[in-house]
């Protein structure tokens, strides 16, 4: 679930922290690999949706629904080095060669998986 779908489903920022561990997971199923959390981050993030009233991206540079964390470009971003712009998600330096051999094979491939 990205940030814009969790605020159209009323969901705030005390519960925020499991719509990012959704979007964890997903990212591990998507990519094959285990996709990690920088706790630091998210704290910021979730502190973030407290003052501001929507969980801002670190790396945003103009607020808008792409700017709503977990952005949309999270996951090319992860899938291509290993991890997002702002590191919230991140994959361990083991994984990447696994995370590499996939992204050469065709990014579609990972960003839109056949059921």
């Amino acid at each position: 679930m990205l940030g814009h779908q969790a605020l159209k489903k009323g969901i705030g920022p005390s519960e925020y922290d499991k719509v990012i561990e959704e979007f964890r997971r997903e990212l591990s199923k998507r990519l094959g690999v285990e996709v990690k959390i920088l706790e630091e981050v998210k704290n910021h993030v979730i502190n973030t949706y407290y003052s501001m009233g929507f969980p801002l991206c670190p790396c945003a540079a103009v607020v808008g629904a792409h700017s709503l964390c977990p952005c949309p470009a999270a996951v090319a971003e992860v899938a291509q080095f290993g991890n997002c712009f702002c590191g919230l998600f991140y994959v361990e330096s083991e994984d990447l060669a696994k995370l590499n051999g996939k992204f050469n094979k065709g990014l579609k491939a990972i960003l839109n998986p056949k059921p």
